[in-house]
């Protein structure tokens, strides 16, 4: 369930969304007298990290990319967000993904300095290796001498059918908004246009506004015992995440991997850890 400060957080998102340069750069302002906080952190922080994103997407949407995943569950839970995973419109771009990614990369950070009072000096960028599908960045936005805002963007061309990974955990995290602010299903991913057909997007969006969601799983098991603890893992590894922000499951679609044991979840949120750790080490270019 969402929490009446969420539900603040998810307002003051709605708002950012809508807004203009001058409003923006108010609302950064403004984050800095913010008071309070929660389990979430404090509440200043996540203010000033929103404002910084949502900034990322006035210019996103200005070049025509997308944006889908878990910051759509955020955006309208006002649950916390650890990436912005971005869709990038490869028809209103030309050259390959290897200078098109780096070039969006500098454009975003152009655009920070034009709208916020923020000093190229102070963003630093490292962009990871990928392949042809995309790339992960890491943005640091520094402020007197310390590190106050990190955001990762996870910037793809295609949407890769990972027979693992083809869909994602929740119906929640289906969704995908478009460059006027309007949002879908994300009909790229022929199985989530499939299976979640019968699906109107604003059921989806009021769902997700009271903190609720629905498990999304394949409607049977991978074939090879290989994969099959290859997909558990996946699974259970996000739904612990979510679980851990309070989201409430009220249904499930399709069937649901066995259960991890709590020292079988343990281990597979280490290793997904480490991963991460891995690819965050390996810098492109």
């Amino acid at each position: 369930m969402s929490t009446l400060e969420e539900k603040s957080i998810a307002t003051i998102r709605a708002s950012l969304l809508k807004a203009d340069s001058a409003k923006l750069c108010d609302a950064w302002k403004n984050a800095s007298i913010v008071k309070g906080g929660n389990e979430n952190g404090v509440f200043g922080d996540i203010m000033s990290r929103d404002v910084i994103a949502y900034t990322i997407l006035r210019i996103l949407f200005l070049l025509k990319h997308k944006v889908f995943g878990g910051f759509l569950r955020a955006h309208y839970s006002g649950k916390p967000w650890t990436d912005i995973d971005i869709m990038v419109n490869m028809t209103q771009e030309r050259g390959s993904v290897d200078t098109l990614l780096p070039a969006l990369v500098r454009n975003i950070i152009q655009f920070i300095t034009f709208v916020l009072p923020i000093p190229k000096c102070c963003i630093a960028y490292v962009l990871h290796s990928g392949n042809k599908y995309g790339h992960a960045c890491d943005l640091k936005i520094n402020v007197a001498d310390k590190v106050i805002v990190i955001i990762k963007l996870d910037m793809v061309v295609a949407d890769f059918q990972n027979p693992i990974t083809q869909i994602p955990v929740t119906v929640g995290s289906a969704l995908e908004m478009l460059p006027d602010g309007s949002v879908r299903r994300r009909e790229s991913n022929m199985m989530i246009a499939r299976r979640l057909a019968h699906w109107n997007p604003e059921e989806i969006i009021d769902m997700l506004r009271d903190g609720k969601d629905v498990k999304l799983c394949l409607k049977a098991a991978p074939k090879t015992d290989v994969r099959r603890l290859q997909y558990q893992n996946y699974y259970w590894c996000r739904i612990a995440k979510m679980t851990s922000l309070n989201w409430s499951f009220i249904a499930i679609d399709g069937l649901e991997p066995s259960p991890l044991s709590e020292e079988e979840l343990q281990k597979a949120l280490r290793c997904y850890t480490q991963q991460k750790v891995k690819d965050a080490s390996r810098v492109w270019g």
